[in-house]
């Protein structure tokens, strides 16, 4: 739920979600999306390790993030050391650059919850080894399904009592209309939407948001809508695994969203191996539309941002979003360069994150988190 958002500027758990709340976008989002969520958070596998070393350089902006980093004798060095007496399958895990001056150790294959634990744990005893986590995959969260303005409590003015029935309590959010109508023109052109000011154009239509504060969305993807129309920035998809991004490549320019769901004949896919069959959520299309869908136009919800745009950046197919994919995007969301990937020329100053796990934000989370903090960004979660 809105009022339940959290930011997460000094480590606190990604577990909540920033979006919780209902829009007809969302209507078919999470219905089914428990048996997707629960198999694969209950499997623990790890697509590889994140490792920080100590005093690690920032990458190199290249086009490969494979040969962007700085340290990679030194990173050879502690990987021979910690893998030195394994069998042959577990040795010599390619190195890719993620975050700013993180390394991915990809084993080419999923690693069992308790072979990546151990296998951090080897690297952590390494003096030159700051912290070394599992790569695991995050969850979509869960929506209501509210269809249209009526139900979307959190846009009409505060009011109820303690005398109410409790679901006639829960109606606003305090501060939150005014907050939403403010900068609006005045009363010429403007109607009444559920207790909302809505300024419109000549012809019925809200009128175009001004450029103003953008909002990174973090999920599936986008599905066209007409209710963005108008409010969509070009994103980014960092989804590095083509099997999970379902989309016939790895990373590219493309955010749009190919479905999620799960196939029963998908899942002898060792990139897929502990999911659950699922349908396509069609989550980011949904959480955009909460946050950005053209209010005053007759269609479907209105948006939480009342101006701005939405910067779609892919973190998630099938199966869920790996922590190192999460960690690029929000650093390509807010303006940070990224191994691989073009600058962002629109940096959001807000990134919604609607993806948890039952584990607590770790180090990999936390550095990042901390440079879009100094950057000025907050990350809701």
């Amino acid at each position: 739920m809105l009022a339940a958002a959290v930011l997460l500027w000094a480590g606190s758990s990604h577990a909540a979600t920033g979006a919780d709340a209902g829009a007809q976008a969302g209507a078919q989002a999470d219905a089914q999306a428990g048996g997707q969520a629960s198999a694969a958070g209950e499997n623990g596998a790890a697509d590889g390790l994140i490792v920080r070393l100590k005093q690690a350089s920032p990458h190199r902006r290249q086009d490969d993030p494979r040969h962007a980093l700085r340290d990679q004798a030194r990173a050879n060095r502690v990987l021979d050391a910690a893998h030195r007496d394994l069998p042959g399958a577990r040795r010599s895990p390619a190195l890719r650059a993620v975050a700013r001056d993180q390394l991915l150790l990809d084993y080419g294959r999923p690693l069992p919850a308790a072979e990546a634990e151990a296998l951090a744990q080897r690297l952590r005893r390494d003096p030159e080894v700051v912290w070394a986590v599992p790569n695991r995959r995050e969850q979509r969260l869960q929506m209501p399904t509210d269809p249209l303005v009526p139900q979307q409590w959190w846009m009409h003015t505060a009011g109820g009592a303690d005398g109410n029935a409790l679901p006639d309590r829960r109606r606003g959010v305090p501060g939150f209309v005014s907050a939403w109508q403010s900068g609006l023109p005045g009363a010429d052109g403007v109607v009444g939407l559920g207790g909302v000011r809505v300024a419109l154009s000549a012809q019925g239509q809200s009128a175009a948001p001004p450029a103003g504060v953008v909002i990174a969305v973090l999920d599936t993807g986008l599905t066209p809508h007409p209710d963005l129309a108008g409010r969509v920035l070009p994103g980014h998809d960092f989804v590095s695994d083509p099997v999970v991004a379902n989309d016939g490549d790895g990373r590219d320019a493309d955010p749009s969203d190919p479905g999620d769901g799960v196939a029963a004949a998908d899942l002898g896919q060792p990139s897929l191996a502990g999911c659950g069959v699922s349908p396509s959520s069609w989550h980011g299309t949904a959480v955009a539309g909460l946050l950005g869908a053209v209010a005053g136009n007759g269609l479907g919800g209105a948006g939480i941002l009342r101006g701005g745009q939405v910067l779609p950046v892919r973190v998630a197919g099938r199966c869920g979003a790996s922590v190192a994919d999460i960690l690029d995007g929000m650093r390509w969301a807010a303006g940070l360069p990224v191994a691989g990937a073009p600058p962002n020329p629109h940096p959001a100053r807000i990134i919604n994150l609607s993806f948890g796990g039952a584990d607590a934000c770790g180090p990999a989370y936390q550095a990042t988190i901390d440079e879009l903090r100094a950057s000025g960004v907050g990350v809701v979660a």
